[in-house]
């Protein structure tokens, strides 16, 4: 928890443009079937409104 509180803010601007590999950890077996352990997280800012946006990408389930 000390981890966390003594956190701090990022500049969005870091985000642009950047990819980040994650897995779900922790959820029940029959909702790993039914959902991606495996995915990447994509950030990317809209040139032409400046807005950064941030989704789920799958990727391949093989393990």
């Amino acid at each position: 928890m000390d981890l966390l509180t003594s956190g701090h803010s990022i500049d969005p601007r870091q985000l642009d443009d950047v990819e980040y590999r994650g897995i779900s950890l922790g959820l029940p077996a029959i909702v790993e079937k039914l959902t991606w352990k495996k995915f990447k997280k994509v950030f990317h800012r809209d040139p032409a409104t400046g807005v950064l946006r941030g989704w789920n990408v799958r990727m391949e389930q093989n393990g």
